[in-house]
């Protein structure tokens, strides 16, 4: 799976446990989304991203605004 940010932004990093990201690190037991998505420098304009991850044939999107 990989997630990618677009547009880039170098103050957003998606936080992901270890060096690779499995479907045990995007979701918990009950099958809830559990990714986190940290603003790691202060923003200096309001902005939205869509955050898309990628697995082979399919993928999900969701929109994060930033202000």
């Amino acid at each position: 799976m990989t997630p990618v940010v677009s547009p880039e932004n170098p103050n957003l990093e998606i936080v992901m446990a270890g060096t690779s990201l499995g479907t045990t690190d995007l979701f918990d037991e009950n099958g809830n989304a559990r990714f986190e998505v940290r603003l790691i420098a202060k923003q200096l304009l309001d902005s939205t991203h869509k955050i898309t991850i990628y697995s082979e044939a399919a993928h999900a999107t969701v929109s994060v605004d930033v202000n």
